[in-house]
């Protein structure tokens, strides 16, 4: 899938492996993701769509959630955006915290 409304349609019932490939390369910064045409979602977004597709799953799962723009804004020396990023980051971990989906949720996170 390639845009937002592919996502929304993606249910529970979605049979096989989901690829969602939202930019041909990094996915925006969070603050300039209103401007895609074709929408992409947030990283909580998707994080909360794995866990409701990865749940069906009765041997469990892993799953790992990756805010890689952070490290972009640090590069580009642009403390708004990173600090963007994070807040998103920290957004998805709370969703996968909080989901009722998840009876076991283990985090590890690297920077």
């Amino acid at each position: 899938m390639w845009s937002r409304s592919q996502f929304a349609q993606l249910g529970p019932d979605t049979a096989g492996p989901v690829l969602g490939l939202f930019e041909p390369s990094h996915m925006r910064f969070e603050f300039e993701r209103g401007e895609d045409t074709a929408g992409e979602p947030s990283l909580p977004e998707m994080t909360a769509k794995a866990i409701e597709l990865l749940a069906r799953n009765p041997r469990g799962y892993v799953l790992i959630v990756e805010g890689g723009r952070i490290d972009h804004g640090h590069h580009f020396g642009n403390a708004f955006r990173a600090l963007g990023e994070t807040v998103e980051f920290s957004n998805a971990v709370r969703v996968a915290r909080c989901s009722p989906r998840c009876a076991s949720v283990r985090l590890c996170c690297a920077c």
